[in-house]
């Protein structure tokens, strides 16, 4: 499972941005709510075998995210199931900008 991290401001839960097909979503009990709730089932595992890009909040699959690379910059696109509390979205937002910095590009959020 993932850790929770602390910060100054408070507790701040780990939130990773998992690539589509990460072992970790591909290995996950399907039935367990506890981990992705029945509602949201569709939403990550895709007809065709497909597997949706996930973001994780303490190994709770919590939404799911995209990416578009756009010139020198990549539009990073967050669909939450529900309201993530502002320090979840901000650690998702920072693990889409590691990516945009491993790729040598600025990050762009969007609504979904």
């Amino acid at each position: 499972m993932l850790r929770a991290e602390r910060r100054a401001d408070g507790p701040i839960h780990a939130a990773r941005a998992l690539p589509a097909f990460d072992h970790y979503v591909v290995a996950a009990p399907r039935d367990d709510e506890t981990v992705l709730p029945a509602a949201h089932r569709g939403d990550v595992y895709r007809q065709n075998a497909w597997f949706s890009p996930v973001i994780a909040v303490d190994g709770v699959m919590r939404g799911t995210w995209t990416f578009e690379r756009q010139g020198g910059a990549i539009d990073v696109t967050l669909a939450p199931f529900g309201r993530l509390r502002a320090g979840e979205r901000r650690a998702a937002e920072d693990e889409a900008r590691r990516l945009g910095e491993y790729l040598g590009l600025e990050t762009r959020f969007s609504a979904s």
